[in-house]
């Protein structure tokens, strides 16, 4: 019987849930996944606790991702939205906040360092999820180094000396006061830097002495640095320098902005790098980037996507943390949403990148492939069709990272945690594009319709698009025909059992007011 009539005589089940109506049932008996490797993601404030300040929404997340109906709800409570982001960190696996440390952060009036030391004083109570300070708070004035500005081109601030001896004092209060929940590695404080104009202009010598020294000095600490890659097509590329290099302990990247193929890449040459200067090499991924500030938030503006491709990036990434027996990871962002960085559940993706995450954090503290916990499907795509975005005026309907090879791409990702095989479809309103026998376990399926050559924006128009190709890992099916205006289905068939059918939260649109190339998450449960 064709698909289209059991649509009309309503025989298939359907269920069209979002990520956050699901997890919800289930989330008191999700047990925290335990290990002593550190899973840390950069923790950029609270998103949870500034969604809507005084009432008014904030312009310090973008309008195309929009917050839970539950952390609007905990948004004026700066105590629950701290509560929340533990909870959800410890479902996701992750056992360390990285706390961004800016301007003004440790400041007596500051909201945000009153949110920090209420999210350090729910990390004392949980004993669940720790932190280290993750420095990345300025630009350099070009016109005398000995003045910084914050990253978003504020007024000048005191002198660098000045900035960081202030902000070693914060970190003497935090040892005192948070010193239980503030992650060590072999009984050192960890913190991280990731400031290339600070490496650049400031001697690793006279900074160490500056910040550390109310820690009781450099031996004390143990001290990871992030470089920006840079390879021959990335001009704004940044390498450590190396004087600060070779002080290092360990070494991790910024991937988030890289496409699929170019991460590819950057990891080999981060490896390297740490298997030649002997640092502890820290892997890092990020599931998704899409960066689309615009102004006001309100104004049509062409995004900037690094094409990740769904979950394939991430998982290819998580595997290598695995096989690689690293100590620890970096995930780009908790909560980044305004570049679609964020493992932690929003509208857009829901819970489906938390599940993700969780069952891979599972795997790289345990060293094994884990057991299925619970039946789940989780589907993954763009709300757009990439050929047909469309704005106003002149503007591009895409923008390509400049060197990216691969570019923004049409696909859907399916993950299946099945205890039984199932035959899985891949359905664009009611015509099959795809059918698959899943087998009981993981699996991971991403069909795509590839694009034929790299925008021109790219800088790499001569060079063919790089796309994964099949793996134990990672099943691949190149589909043939482009996307059109579509609702997206996954059928779930096994034997003589109905068939259930299940639906996405968001339909593939050939167009809209604004480029939107967002990843759109779904998290399914198999019940009956």
């Amino acid at each position: 019987m064709r698909h289209d009539t059991l649509f009309a005589l309503g025989v298939l089940s359907i269920f069209s849930f979002g990520g956050f109506s699901q997890e919800r049932a289930g989330r008191e008996s999700t047990p925290t996944v335990s290990g002593s490797k550190t899973i840390a993601a950069h923790y950029m404030t609270s998103m949870v606790a500034t969604f809507h300040p005084k009432g008014k929404p904030s312009r310090q997340n973008d309008y195309l991702a929009r917050p839970l109906a539950e952390q609007v709800e905990i948004s004026r409570d700066f105590r629950a939205a701290a509560r929340w982001d533990i909870e959800q960190a410890c479902i996701a696996g992750v056992n360390t906040f990285a706390v961004w440390m800016y301007p003004r952060m440790g400041e007596i009036n500051s909201n945000d360092t009153a949110f920090q030391n209420m999210l350090f004083g729910e990390m004392q109570k949980e004993k669940t999820v720790q932190f280290y300070p993750d420095f990345w708070w300025f630009k350099m004035d070009p016109e005398n180094w000995g003045k910084i500005m914050t990253a978003w081109g504020a007024e000048p601030r005191p002198t660098i000396e000045a900035e960081m001896r202030r902000y070693g004092q914060v970190l003497k209060t935090w040892s005192e006061r948070f010193g239980d929940v503030w992650r060590k590695h072999d009984g050192k404080w960890i913190i991280a830097m990731q400031d290339h104009a600070l490496f650049k202009n400031v001697p690793y010598a006279k900074a160490a002495q500056w910040l550390f020294a109310p820690l009781g000095g450099r031996e004390k600490v143990y001290l990871k640095l992030c470089r920006y890659p840079s390879l021959p097509r990335f001009p704004n590329g940044g390498e450590i320098a190396p004087d600060w290099l070779a002080a290092a302990d360990a070494v991790f990247d910024w991937s988030a902005n890289s496409s699929y193929g170019d991460a590819l890449e950057m990891r080999k040459q981060g490896e390297a790098l740490c298997a030649a200067s002997q640092k502890e090499w820290c892997p890092s991924f990020a599931p998704s980037f899409m960066q689309s500030r615009g102004g006001d938030g309100t104004a049509p503006t062409s995004p900037k996507i690094y094409e990740r491709l769904g979950i394939v990036s991430f998982q290819d990434e998580w595997m290598e943390a695995i096989r690689s027996g690293a100590k620890s990871v970096a995930i780009i962002t908790w909560n980044d949403m305004s570049e679609d960085t964020s493992l932690m559940p929003e509208e857009n993706h829901g819970y489906a990148y938390l599940r993700l995450n969780r069952y891979f954090a599972r795997w790289f503290q345990s060293g094994k492939r884990p057991d299925i916990e619970r039946e789940e499907i989780l589907l993954f795509h763009h709300p757009q069709v990439v050929e047909g975005l469309e704005l106003p005026g002149s503007r591009k309907p895409t923008e390509s990272g400049p060197g990216c090879s691969t570019p923004p791409t049409d696909f859907v990702a399916v993950v299946t945690f099945l205890k039984k095989s199932a035959e899985v479809s891949v359905i664009f309103h009611k015509q099959v594009i795809a059918k698959k026998e899943c087998p009981p376990g993981y699996l991971a399926w991403f069909l795509y319709n590839p694009r034929k050559q790299l925008p021109p924006e790219s800088g790499l128009a001569d060079t063919d698009p790089v796309y994964p190709s099949a793996s134990d890992d990672l099943a691949v099916t190149i589909l043939d025909k482009p996307f059109t205006d579509a609702e997206v289905f996954l059928e779930v068939k096994r034997g003589s059992e109905p068939p259930i059918l299940f639906r996405s939260q968001r339909p593939i649109v050939s167009a809209a007011g604004r480029a939107d190339l967002t990843t759109i998450g779904n998290v399914f449960r198999i019940e009956r």
